[in-house]
């Protein structure tokens, strides 16, 4: 729960409604209309709206429909224009006495038209929300006992952003990325490997029924009852480990045509990598031959030789007066 400085601020500002579709221009006491709503009632909501109803954020709303007075009970009455919501108002009761912050949680609606109980047991509602309050003392102000105000969905509009849709699995498809293949330098030939590369490879479709995950080489996956979600990240020693070789992506996965390691990425071995030389690095290091040096290139296999030869130098020679004989 957030602490109270974020509902103080909230008694300030049109959240958690959209900005301008409430607290427009409202008047010091009697009748007010719901976007005159002060800001100081609601200060925090949220709505999870369920699988079964086809929700677009993008074109659906959720919006204070009713705000009503019974006796000394004040009811904040919430709907949706998606039509598969138009049964299920969520309505949250108050007193005008209050004057903390104050959250209650509500669900509407039967999750599913089925014969199973057990069913309906496991599934979310169609609709269902939370609502946090601020003072409501000043309630009696502009609603009489028995008094309604009615909005519509152009006013009094709840945030897109604190509207959550659940989503439902119905079945999994296995697929992979291909792998990271190695590029060839400029003026060398591409590699060639005897299928396609770039390509999605798919494993299995349609997977239905219990399904266990295990997490691989290098991988994590945590499970969050929370939300029912499955975290599954890259973890260096994770799961299976290290691979001190590299795995097949697929059955049948082959290194490069003519590849001298058999590396199926393509790439050279460490110890065939020239990473830097006396601390500078690439991508391009360029060998110029001094006096007395001389350096030649082997592009076929990617090899430069330098050979301090001394060839067009004059040396000098100095003997020691010491001999040894062996």
């Amino acid at each position: 729960m957030p602490v109270p400085g974020f509902y103080n601020e909230n008694r300030n500002r049109a959240f958690p409604f959209v900005k301008l579709t409430t607290s427009v221009a409202v008047p010091a006491g009697g009748p007010i209309a719901i976007q005159q709503l002060p800001t100081s009632w609601i200060v925090d909501a949220g709505f999870v709206v369920g699988w079964r109803a086809d929700f677009d954020s993008a074109v659906h709303k959720v919006y204070l429909a009713r705000v009503y007075r019974i006796g000394p009970l004040i009811y904040f009455e919430f709907r949706s224009d998606c039509p598969d919501l138009a049964y299920f108002p969520l309505t949250f009761t108050r007193s005008i006495h209050n004057t903390g912050y104050e959250i209650e949680h509500y669900d509407a609606g039967d999750p599913v038209d089925s014969e199973s109980d057990d069913l309906r047991l496991q599934l979310p509602p169609a609709f269902s929300g939370y609502l946090v309050t601020g003072d409501l003392t000043s309630v009696a102000d502009y609603l009489n006992d028995g008094d309604t105000i009615i909005g519509d969905v152009t006013h009094a509009v709840i945030e897109p952003a604190l509207i959550y849709q659940l989503s439902y699995l119905n079945d999994i498809n296995v697929a992979n990325s291909d792998r990271t293949r190695v590029t060839a330098p400029d003026g060398c030939e591409e590699p060639v490997w005897p299928y396609d590369t770039g390509e999605i490879i798919v494993f299995e479709k349609g997977i239905q029924g219990p399904i266990y995950w295990k997490p691989g080489f290098n991988c994590s996956i945590i499970q969050d009852a929370s939300d029912n979600s499955l975290l599954i990240s890259a973890s260096v020693g994770a799961g299976e480990g290290e691979l001190c070789e590299e795995a097949p992506l697929f059955s049948g996965e082959q290194p490069s045509i003519g590849s001298s390691n058999n590396l199926l990425s393509g790439g050279p071995l460490c110890n065939e990598t020239l990473r830097s030389v006396n601390g500078l690095g690439g991508p391009v290091l360029k060998f110029f031959a001094g006096a007395g040096v001389s350096i030649t290139g082997d592009p076929a296999n990617n090899r430069v030789t330098v050979d301090v030869s001394m060839i067009g130098l004059s040396t000098c020679f100095h003997f020691s007066q010491v001999s040894q004989s062996v």
